[in-house]
């Protein structure tokens, strides 16, 4: 009895220590946010959603746009994306702010594109699928397909869970099977359209078509499409589901989405779908993979309230094989994986240029963002990105200071900081500047913090000296409101110009260039009578007259934005920090691991998490979080 009542009393001292402990937090933290970028207004949502309506007071400081490098700029009475413009499909935290706020996608252009080396281009997208698979397939095998599952294992490991079927092994193993069972049901009906449609022309494509289809077969496919029964793998053999996915596999696809705006059945279609790579998860696809998407990894983690001091902690909780990736290139990582050197030196490299504007020697897990970025089902923000950020700071109900930030000063006797700034006000339409202090408990910096873009901010009275290595990349982005010359390229007539080129190797005139729809576009709105484009070229300086005079026959307007994009990557050890110094934080940090917009809200949680923990003093046991759990 006795026993018993310790143990009773014990339980409600725990309980009244840990009420008291929370409740005597009574002061409402001062925090100020450096920088109105998707991180810096990011973190403004989180830390809102995490403290309450009352619970913390929230400046943000921001000298330009908010956005930072979501940024539009306008081109002939419209607007266009100018930095960060697509989304991937899997990234949750950008999607979940869309619905929030009440947004639409724009779903990525359906453009051709090709792959160019200078001289000659190596590869060119064809307006019909089946014959992109054909060419793909000539070129480099079956090694597309393998990079994108290699992609693909990357995202689930990003994003994995545990489901029915037990181990991670086994769950792998199942999705793998059951998308190679989708690529050969796409093929199939491929092959079949073109049986159906083609018939009057038995030329050489058509047997193109069918050796394509038995190198498949051969390759992937145990069973093949016979006009009755739909292919099934034999891992799938002993798959007590295998009859109800086949079943599901058969109504999806007569429902399938084959295009934006276009639903159709199989028997309507007037040429054969666009985008369906299996790792796009559209409809079908989704309906084979039996595995409960809903608990993402890093999403789960964060839901439950687990944070990371360091990037490299975040990283390896996900997947230790990540950790590693960030000290090997691209290039070798891959070739040790099995790839080919065309696959590495072509399809892998004009994501590079195109996205990062580096080559296969930047470390290999932001080379495997930067593929994945050239994936299917890529979406923007129907009226810019850059209303996301904007979005954020309103719910943040953060007040926003137009101010560049000069000195962080640590107040040894508080703890706190004082944050001395130059704030900029708008007087009859005459800029006015005002020197300006204010106290802190917290600060969160939400921007780069390396010698090229610190732009003066300075760190003052602290007892270590802080020290941001490497640089960010230069970009320079050209708006060309013109007409190409599709003679510069070596098409002969001007319906052969691809929509957009990207380049294998640096070194050249430009790294990509493409054809660009303003924000708000719609094909039910577009207006065809405009003979003229708007193209996006990146380079890696700025583009000189007499160049662009002969890239377009015809030029009505050129703007040029020179960013410090992303981080120049290199394969070597970081220890990147989210906690510089007892309640200084920096979330720019994790643009080391990869710059993306995702990554930068994920950044920006686990710091709204770091604070929060921190000053409700919560430990939150992140042992039982690890890769080997989850």
């Amino acid at each position: 009895m006795a026993q018993h009542y310790l143990k009773l009393l014990f339980f409600y001292s725990s309980f009244f220590h840990l009420f008291n402990k929370i409740s005597c937090v009574t002061k409402v933290p001062k925090i100020a946010i450096i920088g109105g970028g998707i991180g810096g207004t990011s973190a403004a949502f989180f830390i809102h959603d995490l403290f309450g309506s009352n619970g913390a007071q929230i400046d943000l400081y921001e000298s330009n746009r908010i956005g930072g490098r979501l940024a539009m700029i306008e081109v002939n009475n419209q607007k266009y994306e100018a930095g960060g413009s697509i989304l991937h499909p899997r990234n949750k935290y950008m999607e979940d702010f869309v619905k929030l706020f009440g947004l639409k996608k724009r779903i990525n252009d359906n453009f051709r594109y090709g792959m160019y080396d200078g001289e000659e281009f190596v590869f060119t997208e064809s307006q019909w699928e089946i014959m992109n698979y054909i060419k793909l397939v000539w070129r480099y095998g079956l090694g597309p397909l393998k990079l994108q599952n290699y992609i693909d294992d990357i995202l689930t490991r990003f994003e994995r869970s545990i489901n029915e079927y037990g181990s991670m092994e086994q769950c792998y193993a199942h999705e793998a099977a059951l998308k190679n069972v989708a690529l050969c049901l796409v093929l199939s009906e491929h092959v079949q359209w073109y049986e159906d449609h083609l018939k009057s022309k038995r030329d050489e494509r058509k047997r193109i078509v069918k050796a394509v289809a038995i190198i498949i077969r051969e390759n992937i496919c145990s069973h093949w499409y016979d006009g009755d029964t739909y292919p099934i793998i034999e891992v799938m053999a002993e798959q007590p589901e295998k009859e109800k996915l086949v079943k599901k596999a058969r109504v999806q696809w007569k429902s399938l989405k084959r295009g934006p705006q276009q639903d159709v059945t199989a028997e309507a279609l007037l040429q054969p779908p666009m985008r369906l790579l299996p790792t796009e998860h559209d409809t079908l696809v989704e309906s084979f993979i039996a595995i409960d998407v809903k608990k993402h990894k890093i999403y789960k983690l964060q839901k439950e309230g687990v944070a990371y001091n360091t990037v490299q902690e975040l990283i390896g909780a996900l997947s230790p094989q990540f950790v590693e990736e960030m000290k090997t290139t691209t290039l070798l990582g891959l070739k040790e994986k099995g790839f080919s050197d065309r696959i590495v030196d072509e399809l892998v490299t004009t994501t590079l240029t195109a996205n990062y504007g580096q080559n296969a020697s930047i470390h290999e897990f932001v080379g495997s963002v930067s593929v994945a970025g050239a994936g299917g089902g890529l979406w923007a923000v129907h009226g810019g990105n850059r209303l996301v950020p904007e979005r954020l700071l309103e719910s943040s109900k953060a007040t926003l200071y137009k101010a560049r930030v000069a000195r962080v000063q640590l107040l040894n006797d508080t703890g706190g900081f004082v944050i001395e700034s130059t704030l900029y006000r708008e007087v009859n339409n005459n800029i006015e500047t005002e020197n300006n202090t204010s106290d802190y408990d917290i600060v969160i910096v939400a921007a780069p913090l390396t010698e090229d873009t610190r732009r003066g901010i300075e760190f003052s009275d602290f007892p270590v000296d802080f020290s941001f290595p490497g640089e960010y990349h230069r970009t320079v982005c050209t708006m060309v409101h013109g007409k190409i010359n599709h003679t510069w390229f070596g098409f002969k007539d001007e319906s052969d110009m691809l929509d957009g080129v990207l380049t294998t190797k640096l070194g050249l005139q430009f790294n990509s260039l493409g054809k660009q729809n303003p924000v708000d576009y719609s094909s039910k709105t577009n207006n065809k009578a405009n003979k003229l484009d708007v193209w996006k070229i990146f380079a890696q300086t700025q583009l000189q007259p007499q160049f662009l005079s002969e890239l377009f026959s015809e030029i009505k307007e050129v703007t040029f934005i020179n960013w410090l994009a992303y981080p120049h990557y290199e394969a070597k050890p970081r220890l990147d920090q989210f906690v510089l110094f007892e309640n200084l934080y920096h979330i720019n940090a994790i643009e080391w691991a990869a710059s993306a917009m995702e990554m930068s809200i994920i950044g920006a949680k686990n710091v709204a998490l770091l604070v929060y923990n921190k000053w409700y003093d919560l430990k939150v046991d992140d042992s039982k979080k690890s890769h080997e759990e989850l």
